[in-house]
C-alpha cells in the first residue's frame, strides 16, 4: 500500500528561531501558570541549552551534570558518535552562554550527582526522557508560542543561520552543527527580510 505524504506544494517554509524569538519563548514560559513548576523549569532549561548549543533533542536529553561541569569548566564539550551522524564533534560554547547556563542550572551544579540527567523525569533523575514524546510537547508549547512554522529544529536552524549572517565558512558551520552532508547544511540558512534588503546592490 503507497503511503501518502503531504501534496506537493503544501510544505511551509519553517523559521528559525533567533534571539528575538528566543527571548520570547523564554518570557512566555516563565509567565504560564498553566504548566506545573517542574515542567516549566525543564522547558526553560531545554530551551537554555537548545539555543546556545545548537544541539538536536536526541542528543540534549543524554546530557549530564558530569556534562554540564564540563561546559562551564572548559566552554566546550565532545559529543560521543552516539549522534545522528555517528560521528563526535566538539561544541564550544561563548561566555555569555556559559553565564546563562550556570544561572538556569544553579541547583544540578551544586546539588546534583554528575550522573543525573539534566533534562529529566519527575523524581527519576538517571531515566532519559522519551525523544519523540518530549520533542511532539516541546513543539506544542512552541506553536502555541511563536506559530506552526516554528519548532525545536528551529534552534539548529537559528545557530546555522546567524554563523552564516557573520560570513563563517559553510565548511565550518558544517563541522560545528554536525551534519553529513553540507547541502544539508545550506538548506538550514535562512535569511531574514532585514538580510535580503541590506543586500541589495541597485
Amino acid at each position: 500500500m503507497k503511503i501518502i505524504g503531504r501534496p506537493i506544494g503544501t510544505t511551509k517554509e519553517k523559521k528559525p528561531i533567533l534571539e528575538k524569538e528566543f527571548v520570547k519563548l523564554i518570557n512566555y514560559t516563565k509567565g504560564d501558570d498553566s504548566i506545573k513548576e517542574f515542567t516549566r523549569s525543564k522547558y526553560l532549561k531545554t530551551f537554555t541549552l537548545l539555543y546556545y548549543s545548537g544541539c538536536r533533542i536526541s542528543e540534549l536529553i543524554s546530557l549530564t551534570v558530569n556534562d554540564l561541569h564540563t561546559i562551564i569548566n572548559t566552554e566546550e564539550l565532545s559529543l560521543t558518535n552516539s549522534t545522528k551522524t555517528k560521528r563526535p564533534r566538539l561544541i564550544y560554547f561563548s561566555k555569555e552562554a556559559i553565564k546563562e547556563l550556570k544561572k538556569i542550572f544553579i541547583n544540578e551544579f551544586f546539588n546534583s550527582s554528575k550522573n543525573e540527567l539534566l533534562v529529566r523525569t519527575k523524581n527519576k533523575p538517571y531515566d532519559k526522557v522519551s525523544c519523540i514524546g518530549f520533542t511532539a510537547q516541546l513543539n506544542n508549547h512552541i506553536h502555541n508560542v511563536l506559530g506552526e512554522l516554528y519548532s525545536t529544529h528551529s534552534f539548529r536552524q537559528g545557530v546555522i543561520t546567524e554563523m552564516a549572517t557573520k560570513g563563517i565558512n559553510s565548511k565550518i558551520i558544517q563541522e560545528y552543527i554536525g551534519h553529513a552532508s553540507i547541502s544539508t547544511t545550506l538548506r538550514y540558512i535562512t535569511p531574514t527580510e532585514a538580510d535580503i534588503r541590506q543586500s541589495l546592490i541597485r
